[in-house]
């Protein structure tokens, strides 16, 4: 579609056959596509729930863009900058409803932490982070996929840190989520686990020097964060699993 574009831009008599096309042509195709445009916006109002904040940052900008229709003139009188952004319906809502989303944003992350002992059972941990992730994605309304898949990568993160002794005492857990990506923070004192930035293609491409190999692979090849970040600081370890939801 957008190579489609370019040749009828650099073609102005290729558009022009478009332009030629008869009113009543023009109308079926335009209201078969605003149709398509309609349902897929709605889809994505839809796509999550709406809580109070996302109710005023979808009624507001709808009640915004339909104002200038119901009140051109104040529209029109406007300073001649604002009326370049303001001009149609659809400009004002949708700059609504980029300034009010950002403002309903504010104080949205919502956090959860928790203490594992590295010691003991190599089940304690599992056992202690599964409720906590199961009460925080009821409560905070995550989907039940990304939860379960969080849940088995931190996992599968703390048996890593454990088979490989690199914990020297407890792992502290932060879980956070800000309604478009769980994050889950790993952090403790010893020697940084090494993770790659993203999931590698196949095995192969493991580095085959790194300790407990074996297990890092199967990690990688069953499941794997959308992005990880690890850092040192004099000793405190930090890795951060982020997953898109």
């Amino acid at each position: 579609m957008t190579g489609l574009s370019a040749v009828l831009a650099c073609s102005p008599k290729l558009a022009a056959v478009f332009l030629a096309l008869p009113e009543s042509v023009v109308g079926a195709g335009l209201v078969f596509t605003a149709s398509f445009m309609v349902a897929g916006g709605i889809q994505i109002i839809a796509a999550r729930e709406l809580d109070a904040r996302k109710t005023f940052v979808v009624g507001v900008a709808l009640l915004l863009g339909l104002s200038r229709a119901m009140f051109p003139q104040y529209y029109g009188s406007l300073p001649r900058g604002l009326q370049a952004l303001t001009g149609s319906m659809l400009s004002v809502a949708m700059i609504a409803a980029i300034a009010l989303n950002p403002i309903f944003q504010l104080g949205l992350r919502r956090t959860a932490r928790l203490v594992l002992e590295v010691g003991g059972q190599p089940e304690a941990g599992d056992a202690a982070l599964a409720p906590v992730m199961a009460r925080s994605a009821k409560t905070w309304k995550i989907a039940p996929g990304v939860a379960a898949r969080a849940v088995d990568a931190a996992e599968r993160t703390i048996h890593l840190i454990r088979d490989g002794r690199l914990a020297d005492g407890p792992i502290a857990v932060k879980v956070s989520f800000d309604e478009t990506t769980l994050q889950i923070a790993l952090e403790y004192r010893g020697d940084l686990l090494s993770l790659p930035a993203h999931r590698p293609v196949s095995e192969d491409n493991l580095v085959e020097e790194q300790p407990f190999v074996k297990g890092l692979s199967g990690f990688l090849v069953d499941v794997y964060p959308d992005r990880v970040r690890t850092s040192a600081d004099d000793g405190l370890c930090r890795v951060t699993l982020a997953f898109e939801s």
